[in-house]
């Protein structure tokens, strides 16, 4: 299928020896996202691919998703959506983000969103862990 593209973007795909091969006048491998361990790099420098790839390109979207997720477990979200699958009804009552306390491991781009987004929730405490700066 990559017979007679110059040039791939790829997500997790991985990008082979077998795929190179394939690919006869591949000349640059573009993944998105962070990690470059699904391509095969030794082999792709012996053939003279360039390779890039584009580290916060998905970072605002795993942002949003984190703090989507931090909503769904603190309202317990999945619970009444199984219980009104099956035709039962059950009340439950679940936290608010405004009033636990978050723990961010790594403030790269995607702790920032999630602080940033966080933020809209009110006042909550923050705790951060990072070997870089926080902006």
């Amino acid at each position: 299928m990559v017979s007679d593209f110059d040039v791939i973007i790829a997500g997790t795909e991985s990008i082979t020896k077998k795929v190179m091969d394939a690919a006869i006048n591949l000349k640059m491998i573009s993944r998105v996202g962070i990690g470059l361990d699904s391509v095969d790099l030794l082999e792709a420098e012996k053939r003279g691919i360039v390779i890039s790839y584009a580290p916060d390109a998905p970072a605002p979207a795993v942002a949003e998703l984190t703090v989507g997720l931090m909503l769904a477990l603190l309202r317990s979200v999945q619970l009444p959506n199984m219980e009104m699958h099956n035709g039962k009804w059950h009340r439950f009552f679940g936290r608010r983000l405004s009033e636990v306390t978050v723990g961010i491991i790594g403030v790269g781009c995607i702790g920032t969103g999630v602080i940033r987004h966080s933020k809209g929730f009110g006042s909550m405490n923050i705790l951060l862990n990072d070997t870089g700066s926080y902006n």
